[in-house]
């Protein structure tokens, strides 16, 4: 707001808000100075006191979301601070009927009126018309604008983003030129692939050749692969053909979030354009390409992987702290894990690949001389239920004196409003008062906030407490020497270990990890029985 004049009970019922918007960032600011230029007028003319003006540059009418001027006059209005709204129409405050009928109701219910420049207050039956051509209106742009791409694609120009290897044509909207230098990388990844290079070594060539990547500091698999459903991807992408594709996916808006979100289209309606001027590779080299990636993809789909050994998802790298993941069976039959960061990309120093069984090993055996004193344990338990009770006590304790000051407070405020509406004292005398007790409130409700988001220490369960002390004792008398992913050490180790990080060290030969309990994890802290453990002579290479 701004220019903001002292409000009296006497220009109370004058006084006016004024909101101005337009959509795109197409349109010229100055679209907002004629806006309140003719609502000033308006004013004026129908004798308004002008005491707020907010606008909103840029944004779309079709939802509330990102709208801070709206929802900063909305809070304006809740605190009765004008009777009135002045809008040039109805579709300045929003072009969606759901939003227009929710704005109307609680402008009413606080006694705001709408007032537009050409059909004055708004009612009931003027907000639901006109939310209904507002609609409709969104509804034909759309399709407008879907038709009006179709003959972009048509043409052989592209209606979408600029893809890797090309570069926008300044001034002529859709062309693309070939980037030379990128076109060859691209040829390369190609060449590679159809070669049986996969592309997570194309990847790490690429950036071990500091070969600058389309998105991002590196290549990545999924920058090559993309995704099967949509067609994206650059080894799937047919613009490299010289085929423009579009309307392969939709832009829907999340109702709850206001968000656009992207859907894949059927198949069936894919379009497709002829853009031979824009190929880079040989059509027989992508067609090769494709289906290397449909067998793949069959593939994959047959072999749904399960875990595979007693630490399948749990494994961190101690140096990212991404995962790390099985690179399959050396020629002893063992399997072999390595950080899926470097493997991926090659932007991680941990190159390092272990045996999986290695690990396991040492991990279990680790954790079992660790556990000789459950007696412990248990200890620790009764004593940190002991140390929660106390806590939620003096929580408790906190928290009511926060409630009960906040009460105070807002009492005072709802006695001083009710003095102001039955005229028992000025707006101009409580002023200072009332700011002072806005301060306090905020301040108190921000503090009665944080006690409720504090992050609380987790009470147990009596059941959950016997559970993981069962499961203790079930894995340090496991007799497994491999521990089948299937055994009842296998599942009970699965309830109890969180992960298993994986440091680098460098004496050969040896291995460490960290090993995280699930009650660690939950409890925010460290709890027994784990830690880290060094083993010798478990590596891979």
């Amino acid at each position: 707001m701004r220019g903001q004049p002292e409000i009296t009970p006497e220009i109370q019922m004058k006084a006016a808000a004024l909101y101005a918007r337009y959509s795109s960032d197409l349109q010229k600011d100055r679209s907002i100075e004629d806006q309140f230029a003719l609502l000033e007028q308006y004013a004026a003319r129908e004798g308004y006191v002008i005491v707020g003006r907010f606008a909103d540059r840029a944004r779309s009418g079709s939802s509330m979301f990102d709208r801070d001027g709206l929802l900063e006059l909305m809070k304006q209005a809740r605190s009765d601070a004008f009777s009135c709204v002045i809008v040039e129409s109805l579709d300045r405050l929003s072009r969606d009927q759901e939003d227009m009928a929710g704005l109307y109701k609680r402008l009413t219910f606080a006694g705001v009126d709408i007032r537009t420049l050409h059909e004055g207050q708004a009612d009931e039956i003027h907000v639901g018309v006109r939310s209904i051509v507002s609609s409709l209106y969104i509804k034909d742009l759309k399709q407008k604008v879907r038709r009006g791409m179709s003959g972009v694609v048509r043409e052989g120009r592209r209606a979408g983003g600029c893809p890797y290897g090309y570069s926008i044509v300044v001034g002529r909207p859709g062309e693309l030129h070939i980037i030379e230098e990128q076109a060859q990388i691209l040829r390369q990844i190609f060449h590679h692939y159809v070669s049986g290079k996969s592309p997570k070594a194309i990847c790490n060539s690429l950036n071990k050749e500091g070969v600058p990547a389309p998105r991002g500091r590196y290549w990545v698999p999924s920058s090559l692969n993309g995704r099967r459903s949509r067609g994206d991807g650059i080894l799937r992408n047919p613009m490299y053909v010289g085929k423009i594709a579009w309307n392969r996916t939709t832009k829907v808006k999340n109702p709850e979030t206001g968000r656009r979100i992207q859907r894949e289209n059927p198949k069936s309606e894919w379009q497709y354009s002829d853009a031979s001027h824009l190929a880079i590779i040989d059509s027989g080299v992508f067609d090769k390409a494709q289906e290397m990636l449909e067998s793949l993809a069959h593939k994959r789909l047959a072999h749904r992987r399960r875990p595979k050994h007693l630490l399948s998802g749990l494994l961190k790298c101690g140096v990212c702290g991404g995962g790390m993941s099985s690179m399959g069976a050396d020629k002893t039959g063992k399997t072999r894990i390595i950080c899926s960061t470097y493997h991926n990309s090659g932007s991680c120093s941990h190159s390092r690949k272990y045996y999986a069984s290695s690990i396991i090993t040492l991990v279990i055996k680790g954790i079992r001389e660790n556990l000789e004193h459950p007696d412990a344990i248990k200890e620790f338990l009764r004593e940190y239920h002991e140390e929660r009770q106390r806590l939620n006590r003096q929580k408790a304790l906190e928290a009511a004196r926060v409630h009960k000051d906040l009460a105070d407070v807002e009492r005072k405020m709802r006695n001083i409003v009710n003095a102001l509406a039955e005229g028992l004292t000025r707006a101009s005398i409580v002023r200072e008062t009332l700011l002072e007790l806005e301060t306090h409130k905020e301040e108190l409700t921000k503090l009665a906030t944080a006690n409720v988001a504090e992050e609380q220490i987790i009470s147990l369960h009596p059941m959950a407490t016997k559970r993981y002390l069962e499961l203790i004792d079930q894995l340090s008398s496991g007799k497994e020497p491999e521990v089948p992913v299937s055994s009842e050490t296998a599942i009970a180790f699965r309830e109890l270990v969180a992960s298993v990080v994986v440091y680098e060290t460098r004496v050969k030969g040896e291995i460490e990890v960290e090993v995280k309990s699930k009650l660690s994890t939950l409890l925010g802290q460290a709890t027994p029985p784990f830690g880290k453990f060094v083993g010798g002579n478990v590596g891979a290479g």
